[in-house]
């Protein structure tokens, strides 16, 4: 339900060349529905644009992984004892290789002398530490303020006993 506010007050007080007071309404209420509709009709376009355009990548993408596809050297030319296969087939080929390959502490490709696991191994590490920081996190930022006030309050002795012992001094 759509709601329009008309200041009568206002609408009394203006002279638009001989137009009587219903017809301002009128043209008022006409310019605001106007608006309103432009911009549900906008959104409305929008959301069907979009829907459609989701539906047809989808199915681009089903219809492209299922394609066979024939893997080439650098000059266009078939490699030999390569069978044609799915880019299904090859993106996950490729992601396995990816998740195999051997990584230093950082994640970045080994080298000669670093210590190495697989990239698999590496982002389940990364991922295991972080949930244990996360949730040690408030325990050990309990202990950290616990471990201040106790230095603290030795320090504030240690000072108080110097300052005492150099006044007796």
């Amino acid at each position: 339900m759509t709601k329009i506010e008309i200041d009568l007050d206002e609408l009394m007080q203006t002279e638009e060349g001989g137009e009587s007071v219903v017809d301002r309404i009128v043209s008022q209420s006409a310019r605001y529905l106007a608006d309103a509709m432009k911009t549900n009709v906008r959104e409305k376009a929008e959301t069907i644009a979009k829907e459609q355009i989701d539906a047809y990548v989808k199915a681009q993408l089903a219809t492209l992984m299922e394609q066979p596809i024939v893997e080439t050297d650098c000059w266009g030319h078939k490699r030999s004892g390569e069978t044609c296969r799915t880019m299904a087939e090859v993106v996950v080929e490729k992601a396995v290789k990816h998740l195999n390959e051997m990584v230093n502490k950082r994640g970045d490709p080994a080298g000669y002398s670093d210590e190495k696991m697989s990239r698999a191994q590496w982002m389940a590490k990364n991922a295991a530490e972080k949930m244990v920081q996360e949730a040690l996190k408030p325990e050990l930022d309990k202990a950290i303020v616990e471990f201040k006030k106790q230095v603290g309050v030795k320090l504030s002795e240690a000072f108080k006993k110097a300052f005492t012992e150099v006044l007796k001094g």
